[in-house]
């Protein structure tokens, strides 16, 4: 059998932060998949993914909140569609990172033949000890 072969085409805004996102599959014209992110505040608040190939429909979405009583000084991209970079997050640049924590992630997941929310992960992030430097620890 033969894997797949995945390509990725990044877009940044102005301001350095990834704006969208591409996938295409085994070298289609059209993307498969496309991500579109928004920020507020300089931080990443929703991610849609949508099956272009097959007429925009919804894949993903996800809303982001963040601990706006913290800062810190480097933290790791949040990205809920990133599956093919999550190994590589200290090592690729997909733009300006975000300076909070995050507080909570919530992604719906859609059947895009029908456009039904198919599952909802909820996670909620806290406990956050950041040093007098702004660098979290232990």
């Amino acid at each position: 059998t033969t894997a797949d072969k995945y390509s990725f085409e990044y877009f940044y805004n102005i301001q350095g932060y990834l704006e969208s996102k591409n996938l295409y599959i085994n070298g289609s014209k059209l993307p498969n998949f496309q991500t579109i992110y928004t920020y507020t505040n300089n931080l990443l608040t929703k991610c849609i993914m949508t099956a272009v190939s097959s007429g925009n429909l919804k894949v993903l979405e996800s809303d982001l909140m963040y601990d706006n009583s913290i800062n810190l000084k480097t933290w790791i991209y949040t990205f809920p569609d990133a599956f093919e970079g999550y190994m590589f997050y200290t090592g690729l640049n997909f733009g300006s990172r975000p300076s909070n924590p995050l507080k909570q992630v919530i992604t719906k997941i859609y059947t895009p033949s029908t456009g039904a929310i198919l599952d909802t992960w909820t996670t909620n992030y806290g406990g956050y000890k950041v040093d007098v430097n702004g660098y979290l620890t232990f």
